[in-house]
């Protein structure tokens, strides 16, 4: 059985794209529990998962929040 869970939202990036640019912000994306989906990616760091959120479309007329996964060893 394999079980992981978020980092904390102290922990979160919110990335948005708008007109084309980038943006990246400390903080989570909402200010309640809302989870419409989400993207598991293997990468070296924040930066990179960072990019890689930049590329779903939501990011482009609402907000990604990208946070670290924390794995329990069970």
């Amino acid at each position: 059985m394999h079980e992981a869970g978020f980092h904390s939202v102290a922990r979160a990036r919110t990335v948005r794209v708008r007109d084309g640019q980038f943006e990246s912000e400390s903080g989570g994306a909402t200010s309640g529990p809302v989870l419409a989906g989400y993207y598991v990616v293997n990468v070296d760091g924040i930066e990179a998962a960072e990019q890689w959120a930049a590329r779903i479309p939501t990011a482009r007329y609402g907000a990604v929040e990208v946070r670290p996964v924390v794995e329990y060893d069970g």
